[in-house]
């Protein structure tokens, strides 16, 4: 039943480029949520569908995203993350900020593939 209707839902079919048969589809039960989540997958793209069934099975679709995006707290905290690996690349930093536990570091992009750090 979920995955008959969530096959028909036109906002799924959207997302999945309206060529739903070369999606992998991975059905699964959130115990924790009470709730169904259906993965899409397709090479590295990928599109989940969470939803839930009730008594009489009718279907509801709560919502439906890309599990490669990233909310705005977890990339702010990657880039702090590869912030920091990059100033302790720089020579001597490792002895420079012995015994200092509250420090910062600027970082900025110079080319696409190269960050510059200054402390």
């Amino acid at each position: 039943v979920l995955r008959a209707y969530v096959m028909n839902d036109a906002e799924v079919i959207a997302w999945l480029d309206e060529v739903p048969d070369l999606w992998d589809v991975y059905p699964d039960f959130n115990r924790w949520e009470q709730r169904w989540e259906l993965g899409f997958y397709r090479g590295i793209e990928g599109v989940v569908v969470h939803a839930t069934v009730d008594e009489n099975e009718d279907v509801w679709i709560a919502d439906i995203f890309d599990p490669n995006v990233l909310d705005e707290a977890t990339a702010r905290q990657e880039a702090r993350d590869a912030a920091i690996a990059l100033a302790y690349t720089a020579e001597g930093v490792d002895d420079a900020l012995n015994g200092y536990d509250d420090w910062t570091t600027y970082v900025e992009q110079q080319r696409e593939e190269v960050l510059q750090a200054e402390r």
